[in-house]
C-alpha cells in the first residue's frame, strides 16, 4: 500500500475560502472512501479557483494533489498523473518559496506512477522527493518515501533492494508515529508482502497480522486497506499450505 498524507483538509487558511464542505465532512468522506463525492467536491473547488486566479497560481497545488489523489484511489491513474503534473509544474515556479510543496509534488506524482506501474518513473520522483525532504528535516515525509520507494520496489520485483527500504520505513514508522498509526500498519503490512512473495511465510504472517489489527482499529473493519491485509493474509495461508504439501510429496 502506498501511504499518503493523514491530513486531507486544507493546509493553508486562505484555502478555507474556496472549500465547499465543511473540513469534517471532507475527512468523513477521505475514511468512507466516498472518492465520487471528494471528486465532485474538489472540482468544484478548482472551478470557484479559477474565476479568481491564474491558471499557475500556488493556491491551486494543493487542489491539484488533491484531485490527483482522489483519481488514484478511484483507479483513474492516468488522470491521477495529469493533476500531478498540474501540481508539480507549478511547484517548480514557486520552487524558492515552496520547496515544502515541490517535494510533496514530487512524492505524489511518484505515487501515481506506481499506481499506472510507470515503476521506473515513480521510483525517479520518489527519490527526488526523498531528498529534498532530507534537506528539509521532515522526518515524517522521509518514514513515507522509505515505504512508497520500497513498496514501487516490491511491485517492481526488486526485492533485494526493497527489503531495506521497507525495513527502514517500519522502524522510522515506530519511532515517530508509534504503534497503532495507519502509516505505521500500512508499513508492516507491505513488509509482509514482501516476505509473502519471497516464500518466508511464518515471517510474512506476524507482520501481516500486526497490519490488519492496527488497519482496523485505526480505518475500521470495511476500509479497502484493511479488506486487503485480509486477502494477503490469506493468500500467505494458502501459499504456505501449498509449499508444505509440496514438501510432502517429495
Amino acid at each position: 500500500m502506498i501511504a499518503v498524507n493523514k491530513q486531507q483538509e486544507p493546509i493553508d487558511t486562505k484555502q478555507f475560502k474556496y472549500e465547499l464542505l465543511p473540513p469534517d465532512l471532507v475527512r468523513t468522506y477521505w475514511k468512507e472512501c466516498a472518492y465520487d463525492d471528494l471528486y465532485g467536491h474538489y472540482m468544484s473547488v478548482l472551478e470557484s479557483q479559477l474565476q479568481d486566479l491564474e491558471p499557475d497560481h500556488p493556491e491551486l497545488i494543493y487542489t491539484y494533489q488533491q484531485l490527483a489523489l482522489v483519481c488514484v484511489r478511484k483507479g483513474d491513474d492516468e488522470q491521477g498523473v495529469e493533476y500531478n503534473w498540474k501540481a508539480c509544474r507549478i511547484s517548480l515556479k514557486e520552487k524558492v518559496r515552496h520547496d515544502y510543496q515541490l517535494a510533496e509534488s514530487y512524492e505524489l506524482l511518484g505515487n501515481a506512477h506506481t499506481e499506472s506501474k510507470e515503476y521506473d518513473k515513480g521510483l525517479k520522483c520518489l527519490e527526488i522527493a526523498l531528498k529534498m525532504f532530507r534537506d528539509l528535516n521532515a522526518k515524517n515525509k522521509v518514514a513515507h518515501c522509505y515505504n512508497n520507494i520500497g513498496e514501487t520496489l516490491r511491485r517492481k520485483g526488486d526485492f533485494s533492494k526493497a527489503i531495506s527500504y521497507l525495513e527502514t520505513a517500519i522502524k522510522m514508522a515506530l519511532q515517530l508515529f508509534g504503534e497503532h498509526d495507519c502509516q505505521t500498519g500500512i508499513s508492516f503490512g507491505n513488509f509482509g508482502k514482501l516476505l509473502v512473495q519471497k516464500g518466508e511465510f511464518e515471517k510474512a504472517l506476524p507482520n501481516l497480522y500486526k497490519a490488519r489489527r492496527i488497519l482496523t482499529k485505526v480505518l475500521g473493519p470495511k476500509h479497502s486497506f484493511t479488506k486487503k491485509s485480509h486477502r494477503w493474509i490469506a493468500r500467505a495461508k494458502r501459499r504456505e499450505a501449498k509449499s508444505a504439501s509440496a514438501d510432502l510429496d517429495l
